[in-house]
């Protein structure tokens, strides 16, 4: 069994940037990872697989208060975009836009830059982190059943054996770590909520140009609801969650003509919410929910009663309200064939950061990117590694 100061779990940017604060602070560091099939054996979890793009301020300010204000978070999202050799890297949107822009009479817009790569650009940049940090650290391959505190430390177990102990521990490991975390005693917290919506998915990415040329990531809101995680051009993925799949959106190459978005709806009361869709959606076989047939006109039209039943009608009128808003906006043309993919949830996982920090209910058990809970996105996913790292060094219980 391998013995360190720290123990970083989780090979992804957040997992990277933590080791490689911890390396160039002169600590003795260990990461494992077990890589995902698609990675064929290398790190950078699901960077190559999320979107290739890195939003810039002002998105991620929730991590402003850990980081110890606005001015700081500045300084570190450039350190993170340093060290990925991106600082240099011309970013495109909407420069400046730090308050909504109001379009129309109800909605208004959130634009931020952000530095977009091609899925190419993002292997090499894994390729090149990766290298750099293997090379000032030791690395485990190995997956991560169980967590638990050892007679020095956190003692990291892999198919019943403990393989490392670390004096600190730093999961990396995503929003499926949950399980993991509670059975090392770490409290999940209540974090934003729930967003409840739905994937829409266009065959041809002229029908969201309009929407598209607001930049890359800009956010229309109105109210509680907005659009999410554009991609154009971008393909559609499901990923599974407690016996459901959700679908998931990812950029593409040129060659792919398609484009697709998220609508969601934030609301509270997260569990209560999230077990009702689970309800909702056992009572039918997935193919049903998961089945997409190709529309036109009116949004939303095959999906009504599922999502009535999963959502309930005060979301579904949200919901409803907004796609028809973005039509008459012109940002969305619903007469082109298009398909809607459901459940769209975000948020739904467990968060284990308490307050303004990375810190966990355990000591010297610290938490980054989505188990964390403050901020999504890959730039972010850097940033909340970067900052755990720092606070587990400044942490005096070490």
């Amino acid at each position: 069994m391998l013995h360190c100061d720290y123990l970083v779990i989780g090979g992804g940017l957040g997992g990277l940037t933590a080791a490689n604060v911890l390396a160039e602070a002169g600590c003795d560091v260990v990461l494992v990872d077990r890589s995902l099939p698609e990675a064929r054996g290398a790190l950078g979890g699901f960077t190559r697989f999320s979107g290739a793009k890195f939003s810039l301020l002002p998105a991620g300010q929730g991590l402003a208060p850990v980081a110890g204000g606005l001015g700081a978070l500045r300084a570190t999202t450039q350190d993170v975009l340093a060290f990925c050799d991106l600082a240099d890297h011309s970013a495109v949107g909407s420069l400046d836009l730090l308050d909504d822009q109001p379009i129309g009479a109800q909605a208004s817009m959130r634009a931020y830059q952000s530095i977009v790569l091609t899925p190419q650009q993002v292997e090499r940049l894994v390729e090149r982190i990766s290298g750099k940090v293997g090379a000032s650290i030791r690395v485990i391959d190995a997956g991560i059943d169980e967590l638990r505190p050892g007679p020095s430390g956190w003692l990291a177990f892999s198919r019943g054996g403990a393989i490392v102990e670390g004096r600190v521990a730093i999961f990396c490991g995503g929003r499926m770590g949950g399980t993991l975390l509670r059975r090392a005693g770490a409290m999940p917290q209540e974090g934003k909520g729930i967003d409840l919506g739905v994937r829409i998915e266009f065959a041809e990415r002229e029908s969201l140009r309009a929407l598209r040329d607001r930049g890359p990531d800009a956010k229309i809101l109105i109210g509680p609801t907005r659009t999410f995680c554009l991609n154009s051009p971008g393909t559609i993925f499901r990923y599974g969650f407690r016996q459901i799949t959700i679908p998931g959106g990812i950029v593409a190459d040129t060659s792919e003509r398609g484009a697709n978005f998220g609508i969601l709806t934030r609301v509270q009361g997260k569990e209560d919410r999230l077990g009702r869709v689970l309800r909702a959606l056992r009572t039918v076989p997935p193919a049903e929910y998961e089945a997409a047939p190709t529309v036109k006109g009116a949004p939303f039209q095959d999906k009504t009663a599922i999502l009535e039943s999963a959502y309930g009608f005060e979301v579904v009128g949200h919901l409803k309200k907004f796609a028809e808003t973005l039509g008459e906006l012109g940002l969305v043309d619903w007469t082109s064939e298009h398909r809607i993919h459901f459940p769209l949830l975000d948020w739904h996982w467990d968060t284990f950061a308490v307050g303004h920090s990375h810190r966990t209910s355990q000591p010297n058990l610290f938490v980054a990117g989505d188990a964390a809970g403050h901020a999504r996105g890959l730039l972010q996913a850097g940033v909340s590694g970067w900052l755990a790292a720092r606070e587990a060094l400044a942490d005096a219980s070490l």
